[in-house]
């Protein structure tokens, strides 16, 4: 029919010859066969597939269309996947090649349910077997609508049962071991954002038969269009010459079928697979409420749609042809080829543009031109929207000739789809919290109150407003979008300007303000049609490859899509294929960005509105936004962009707030207005810290980037993953989102914290942190830069001025909290293990590490003492006597630590299991499904649910908990592992809502699994606070915060370790490493980790001594014992399949040096407590970097394999197997060997390190307190003190010791320590007593001094005139005072005096 309606706009009044007439008639036929055939499949269609969780978002992948639309099930003849029903789960391992079966049946049965579900689906959601959504009530009703098959059957809860599902799950988890311990080098690299593999089972050969069918009457339907086309040459030559003289049409829906290619790895993400060639890509957020709306191949959909499209044009109706409709809802990307390839495209597309469409039809196809005076124009008669939508989806390309003809008619379209569109964004309804910010109880949480959405009446946010629009009026915004508003000259507000490249961006946009038309086609106000740039050269040009900055972080761009989002594409074929390169497709230096208004100034500091006129690629740009510039002290600026008319999600934890800006400030500070961006200095230096000129800046509802100019190349932290301690600026990516994986290089691991701090190159540090939960990419390029992407939230950045690297630190604990202090038996040796499996193995260990001589403070127990791997339980039989084993530790002045992962069994019959009872008592405490009903999970205890620790009714359950098993296990310590939270179902078990915004954004960072919720709940699922999708990373923080108030009651200093963290974490609780493997690499992988802990404000921190998977060998052990003496957390832990890794399995030697190494830890505890007292009261890390002692040393800035213990110890570990010697740095200064006493040299050394030595120095200048060891913290602290005084150069040195009792709460508010320094002067050594309210001191004595670096034998030695027994070591240059027995309370001054 497009032929006729193109001919009788012609006036040609063309008559069908009665050929051409039988030829229709035939072609017809054919279509409503094949259509027939379609629908047939589908029918017949016996699973659905399930979500990989594994394919990359495509280059243009749409969020948030439309929240209406209808959930899409692709059938088994698409291609392999697994069945969503409870009866088969899979754990996705770390290292993506652990795939267990949890709960296997028969395939027999799983197939019936899928055909079943096939044919009538109600819908991923929290359903019952009526199709109704059911509320969470008793306990059996929570179970029948969550926790079970399709088919209604749920699996026996067994302990045995779960522990051969561990088995199997890490029968693989060894040989991914054996695999990394064979690539110990660390050369071994992997795609960034690795994904989790999904086993399909029994599929291959039904969907490759069914597949091949469908793609031969694929190619029936193309050989009969071919002769239609063939037909219809003759009278389209005209327009094929036409066509050949448009500039590379783009074509939104192009696609190419590569029959051949067997290689092409089908991706599937939420359902979306990729058939061959053509990857199916969902247009916005898909939530599906019970209705069936299956899709066949996207060939077949697409062959059609084509066929179809001239029937379609021209009416307004609702009733589509099957399939239509659901392709309408779909891309088709063509991946990445060569440029040969394109250029037979290209030469393809001239000899028979379209494709199977005849030149006729092509003609009449609607197609985005790049012409000076064209803008894309909806067709001609089109009254229904959406068909504009299809038309250009479905057809190839329209006429110049056409689109002049109607660019009259449509300009007046787009005006009454202007007042639309204002109309629309007048209805924005506020979708974040209220505002205000307020504590709930001591553990600083503040809630966040919302409109939450209600997914069940259907979304009517901002984001669905402008998505519905975007659906509706798919034709371009009024001409005005594409100007940028300029005075025609760029002024800054504020001191100096912003440089050359600014002043060369402002240039080019204020050259391109007065006519962009010639330059842009823009999109919708919603970027559903993204920026069209006709680029000129001048502004593709960028001279260094550094300098580009990514337009398409998506995988496998295309010049197509990159031009279409109006950037420059210029691939670089000398260059390896990789992530680690410069980008093909980059921005233009005139991409449009906001502009500024001029400053208002405010108590605290200044604001600053912002506006784009131009939507960008991604969809839903906020279109106004306005920043905040708090200047809170001399050294702290607080710079905040947000949304001024819709609240929008903020990191719901206490920071604090100022009135008034300081007097005075370190910083200046410069805003750009057109286009906008903010730069700040050091106000002495003037050096650039932070500069966002230097690319485009993005605010739209589910993807935020803005980039930074870096200072110098010296970046650090950004975590939580193992790299080394500088980062790598090689393009390299960072993201940000917990994940319960095994550690690897650059995966993303359990914990989030957006903050780095930048070394400047002249001794300054600056830091930076931006407050956000959501999910995010740091991209690190070599300019040096970094861009932030985050798909959620707002700005809030805080800079920390420093100058030195230990100020930055400070300031930044100032902000998300000082570090908790901990009890002093925490600093003491721990021992753990999963798989002791019974309290005699247990019990076996500690007697055996107390008869070997070696010291041990904690004994641990993992789950395999649980009750079924229940909470607040034990195992009754392999556990029975386990609160009398805990009554003899403490006898022995030894503690017990016990496990609480989040993760509540579900499952239990009423009454047999309080903590699930009382949670249910009041549903509002469960983290909820999008429909209301509990969120069903697995994770040890099978089915699960999760406690919603934002809200304080939880807070207090959990509280009750925590007491009530304190009465019956007197533990001392509480764990939180599994906390990201972890599950083992991608989801849930009923799946989670496709058509929901928060399950498909826009932009998918990098995470590991390729999918936000791999072993993960859905992003959809409710807490108090705000969907998950905000609040993922907060998890482990709020669980902290709960278990830490919960401890307080027991009146007692809490310890709590948890795995996942955030920043604020360090206020409650320790963390360790995770699930490292038994390798020289990994070891070497745990330095850089504890440094950037300390960094991010958590001082408390280790790794599992020897490794937790894998077994170790001796001499790793033996090597690993000595470095983790001086982790802050020391402890020993491993996997229940590998060998027991406790000290006292080994040789006597290796036993010996293991001794050797805690008892020098344990001796020197008075000085680690008082680093942990100076973290607590000014959030100085305990654990350093060279560099934060030695800023000026551009040396020390990339060493990792060294570290201190606050200013004064230096430890040298062997990172390497056989190794005898290691090579350390010592900068400029005195050095002494903390084990002989004697001076080394500065600069690089190679240093003796015989096997059951490591090496320690203590830098001259420094007192360090020590005491005499024993078997337990307790028992020493009871010991005689000591001092080593290392002198420095100009024989100087001080240092302190902080005293208390150790366990109690608030000794420092409440006065009750004791603080004593201790000082060399010309006359002697002395100290001074500034505080004593801790009545433990007066027991004490001060016995023995060792003084460093005394270049000769002393004349007298002597205290208030008594002489005083000493000794002078000629060789070494050390003095030995001793037997001074000297009360610590009491002030003293010895005399040292030479003839």
């Amino acid at each position: 029919m497009a032929g006729t309606r193109r001919d009788r706009r012609r006036g040609n009044g063309l008559v069908l010859s009665r050929h051409k007439l039988k030829l229709f008639i035939l072609f017809v036929v054919v279509i409503a066969s094949l259509i027939f055939i379609n629908n047939y499949l589908r029918r017949s269609a016996k699973e659905p597939i399930e979500p990989d969780h594994k394919g990359q978002q495509s280059p243009d992948f749409q969020g948030g269309q439309n929240n209406e639309q209808q959930q899409l099930e692709y059938p088994v003849n698409v291609g392999g996947g697994l069945d969503q029903n409870v009866g088969e789960l899979s754990y996705s391992d770390d290292n993506n090649e652990v795939d267990d079966v949890v709960h296997g049946q028969d395939q027999e049965k799983e197939k019936e349910n899928s055909r079943e579900d096939t044919e009538g689906m109600q819908g991923i959601g929290n359903t019952g077997e009526d199709g109704k959504t059911h509320e969470a009530g008793s306990l059996q009703q929570n179970i029948e609508t969550n926790g079970k098959s399709q088919d209604g059957k749920l699996t026996e809860n067994s302990n045995t049962a779960m522990e051969e599902d561990r088995e199997q799950h890490h029968d693989e988890e060894d040989e991914n071991v054996n695999g990394v311990k064979e690539k110990q080098d660390g050369k071994e690299t992997s795609k960034e954002g690795e994904e989790d593999k999904i086993n399909t089972v029994d599929e291959d050969q039904t969907g490759d038969a069914s597949k091949n069918e469908v793609n031969k009457d694929a190619e029936d339907n193309n050989k009969i269009q071919d002769q239609t086309n063939e037909n219809k040459i003759g009278n389209a030559e005209d327009n094929l010459k036409t066509i050949q003289e448009v500039d590379k049409l783009e074509n939104e829906n192009k696609e190419t079928v590569n029959a051949g290619d067997d290689e092409q790895e089908k991706k599937q993400l939420n359902g979306k697979p990729v058939i061959d060639d053509i990857q199916v890509k969902v247009q916005g957020s898909e939530e599906q409420k019970g209705q069936d709306n299956t899709v066949g191949t996207a060939a077949e959909d697409k062959t059609n749609e084509e066929n179809l499209a001239g029937i379609q044009k021209g009416q307004n109706t609702e009733k589509q042809i099957d399939g239509i409709n659901d392709v309408n809802k779909h891309i088709l990307v063509v991946p990445q080829t060569s440029k040969e390839e394109l250029k037979d495209v290209d030469q393809d597309q001239k000899d028979n543009p379209g494709g199977n469409v005849s030149p006729e039809e092509e003609k009449s196809q609607l197609e985005p031109v790049q012409d000076d005076n064209m803008i894309d124009k909806a067709a001609e008669g089109h009254n229904d929207p959406n068909e504009l939508e299809r038309e250009k989806e479905v057809i190839g390309m329209k006429s110049t000739e056409d689109l002049t003809n109607q660019q009259e008619e449509n300009n007046n379209d787009l005006e009454v789809i202007q007042g639309k569109d204002d109309a629309a964004e007048q209805d924005k309804t506020n979708t974040g919290n209220d505002g205000n910010k307020e504590l709930i109880g001591e553990t600083g949480m503040q809630p966040v109150e919302t409109n939450q959405v209600d997914e069940e009446h259907k979304m009517t946010d901002t984001h669905d407003v402008l998505e519905n629009k975007g659906v509706e009026n798919n034709v371009l915004g009024d001409n005005n979008d594409s100007e940028i508003k300029t005075d025609g000259k760029e002024e800054l507000t504020g001191e100096g300007n912003l440089g050359n490249t600014q002043e060369k961006q402002s240039q080019e946009q204020a050259q391109v303000a007065g006519n962009s038309r010639d330059n842009l086609d823009i999109g919708g106000e919603t970027g559903k049609d993204s920026i069209e740039a006709k680029l000129q050269g001048s502004q593709c040009v960028i001279p260094e490859l550094s300098s580009r900055f990514d337009c398409h972080p998506e995988e496998s761009p295309t010049q197509e899509v990159c031009e279409h989002r109006g950037c420059c594409w210029n691939p670089l074929e000398s260059v390896h294929p990789s992530r680690n390169r410069p980008p093909d497709c980059y921005y233009p230096t005139n991409f449009p960005s906001y502009s500024g208004t001029e400053e208002t100034y405010t108590e605290y500091g200044y604001q600053v509105n912002l506006e784009r006129n131009t939507a960008t690629h991604y969809g839903n740009d906020i279109m106004q936004l306005q920043m905040d510039v708090a200047m809170e002290t001399n050294s702290r600026l607080h710079i905040k962009i947000f949304d001024p008319k819709n609240r929008r999600y903020e990191v719901p934890l206490y920071t604090p707030s100022v009135t008034h800006k300081s007097t005075s400030q370190s910083y200046t500070r410069e805003v750009g207005k057109s286009p906008f961006s903010i730069r700040v200095k050091r106000a002495v230096t003037e050096k650039v810290l932070f500069d966002t000129s230097i690319s485009t800046f993005i605010f739209s509802d589910q993807f935020i980037q803005i980039s930074t100019a870096l200072p110098s190349n010296f970046l650090y932290g950004l975590g939580e993953n193992l790299s080394p301690l500088l980062l790598d600026l090689n393009w390299t990516n960072k993201t940000l989102w917990a994940r319960d994986i095994t550690p690897k290089l650059n995966r993303n691991l359990y914990g989030a914290h957006p903050f780095y701090m930048v070394m400047e190159g002249d001794g300054n540090a600056h830091g930076v942190l931006l407050f956000n939960s959501n999910a995010m990419d740091v991209i690190m390029q070599p300019m040096p830069a970094l861009t932030y992407r985050t798909i959620g939230g707002i700005l809030d950045f805080y800079m920390f001025l420093g100058p030195s690297p230990n100020e930055v630190i400070q300031q930044y604990t100032e902000v998300i909290g000082r570090p908790f202090m901990p009890p002093y038996w925490s600093l003491g040796f721990h021992i753990c293990r999963y798989g002791y499996n019974s309290l005699e193995k247990t019990r076996e260990v500690v007697e055996q590490t107390r008869a070997a001589g070696i010291p041990q403070d904690v004994q641990w127990n993992d789950i395999d003492s649980l009750d079924r791997f229940m909470d607040f339980t034990y195992d009754p039989k392999s556990y029975s006597h386990l609160p009398e084993f805990v009554d003899e530790l403490h006898k022995n002045d030894q503690k017990y630590i016990v496990v609480f992962d989040p993760a509540i069994s579900s499952n239990q019959p009423k009454g047999t299991y309080p903590p699930l009872d009382e949670l249910l008592s009041d549903d509002s405490m469960i983290i909820k499904n999008v429909s209301g009903g509990l969120l069903i999970a697995q994770v040890w205890p099978e089915e699960t649910v999760f406690p919603d620790f934002t809200n304080p009714k939880t807070m207090t359950w959990w509280t009750d908990q925590i007491l009530r098993f304190h009465e019956k296990i007197p533990f001392d310590g509480a764990w939180n592992d599994m906390n990201e939270p972890s599950s083992f179902v991608h989801g849930s078990f009923s799946g989670c809502p496709d058509d929901n915004k928060y399950e498909n954004p826009p932009y998918l960072p990098g995470v590991s699994g390729g999918s936000l919720i791999n072993q993960t709940i859905c992003m959809s699922a409710r807490h108090k606070w705000n969907p998950h999708y905000d609040v993922h990373n907060l998890y482990g923080v709020s669980q902290s915060m709960a278990t830490y108030g919960a401890l307080l009651k027991l009146g007692k200093r809490p310890f709590v370790l948890s795995r996942s963290t955030f920043p604020s974490s360090g206020k409650y609780a320790a963390h360790w490493t995770g699930d490292i493997i038994s390798t020289w690499e990994h070891m070497y992988y745990t330095i850089p980790s504890i440094l950037n802990f300390n960094m991010f404000g958590i001082p408390m921190v280790g790794a599992d001594i020897c490794g937790f998977y894998g077994n170790t060998t001796e001499q790793l052990c033996q090597r690993w014992h000595q470095l983790g003496a001086f982790y802050p957390f020391s402890r020993n832990h491993n996997f229940f399949k590998a060998n027991d890794q406790h000290p006292t399995v080994f040789s006597e030697a290796m036993q010996n040096s293991t001794k050797k190494a805690l008892m020098t830890r344990y001796s020197l505890l008075p000085y680690l407590y008082t680093l942990f007292y100076k973290a607590h009261t000014d959030g100085t890390p305990v654990v350093r970097p060279l560099f934060f002692e030695y800023p000026k040393d551009v040396e020390t800035y990339a060493i990792d394999k060294q570290f201190l213990w606050g200013e004064a110890l230096m430890i040298t570990p062997v990172l390497q197997e056989d190794a005898v010697t290691v090579d350390a740095y010592f900068p400029d200064g005195a050095w002494y060997d903390y084990h002989t006493g004697a001076k080394v040299h500065t600069g690089k050394v190679k240093l003796d390190a015989p096997l059951d030595t490591i090496n320690l120095h203590i830098r001259g200048g420094h007192i360090i307190p020590e005491q005499v060891p024993a078997m337990t913290t307790q028992a020493s602290r009871n010991n005689i003190f000591g001092l080593i005084v290392a002198m420095s150069y100009a024989a100087t040195a001080d240092g302190c010791v902080f005293l208390d009792d150790g366990e109690t709460v608030d000794s420092i508010d409440k006065k009750l320590y004791t603080m004593i320094t201790f000082n060399v002067s010309d006359t002697g050594i002395s100290s001074t007593v500034l505080h004593h309210g801790y009545p433990g001191t007066e027991s004490l004595v001060l016995d023995y001094i060792r003084v460093l670096g005394v270049a000769g034998k002393p004349h007298i030695v002597e205290t208030n005139g008594h002489p005083l027994n000493h000794s002078y070591d000629e060789a070494t240059q050390v003095l030995y005072i001793t037997e001074m027995a000297l009360p610590m309370h009491k002030p003293f001054e010895i005399k040292v005096a030479f003839s």
